[in-house]
């Protein structure tokens, strides 16, 4: 099925002081990294730095994380779930109780899809973990900080059309900027 994806670019250590969005028609089956493909043609990017994509309430609160280096998706544990999980450590080494440490293990970031490596995870995958206030984020460029949110549009998805190739542009707004723009002295 093709779907309708809104991709802006939230913030970068170069990003334009006009907005960047492009509206894409893509299908629903393509996996996360040729997401990042999709994403690094867009903004004439040379893929020459790490990348992951992430679920979180914005762009500094990762609670799913989709790493390539990792090649799987895990879930990251809140702050308080941290804390709980260093109390339970400290307890376990104090007692004999295996139920602290079985609440423990229990409670240790997991795989959401343990049966699929992240050249498997789709973007469909990754919308259905889209839950409550989460969004989700392509950040590219662990320097620079290249953040971008993408969304799924409210139109419905459908089958592709005969003749057109997809991922296709359908909209966009603001024209492309320089990963490294040049500075004059």
């Amino acid at each position: 099925m093709i779907i309708r994806l809104k991709i802006q670019l939230l913030s970068g250590a170069y990003a334009p002081s006009w907005d960047w969005i492009r509206e894409i028609e893509i299908d629903q089956d393509t996996i996360l990294l040729n997401l990042h493909d999709v994403i690094q043609g867009l903004a004439d990017f040379d893929d020459d730095h790490m990348f992951e994509f992430f679920l979180g309430r914005n762009q500094f609160n990762h609670r799913i994380i989709f790493d390539p280096e990792e090649e799987t998706a895990y879930a990251k544990p809140s702050l308080e779930l941290k804390r709980e999980q260093d109390d339970m450590i400290r307890k376990s080494f104090q007692s004999d109780d295996s139920k602290d440490l079985q609440h423990l293990l229990s409670s240790l970031p997991s795989n959401p899809f343990p049966d699929k490596t992240l050249e498997e995870i789709t973007i469909a995958d990754a919308l259905t973990l889209k839950t409550g206030k989460l969004k989700l984020f392509y950040y590219f460029d662990f320097g620079d900080s290249w953040y971008f949110q993408i969304n799924k549009t409210r139109h419905k998805p459908r089958e592709p059309e005969d003749g057109v190739k997809y991922p296709r542009v359908i909209a966009a707004e603001g024209k492309n900027f320089d990963q490294y723009p040049s500075f004059e002295e």
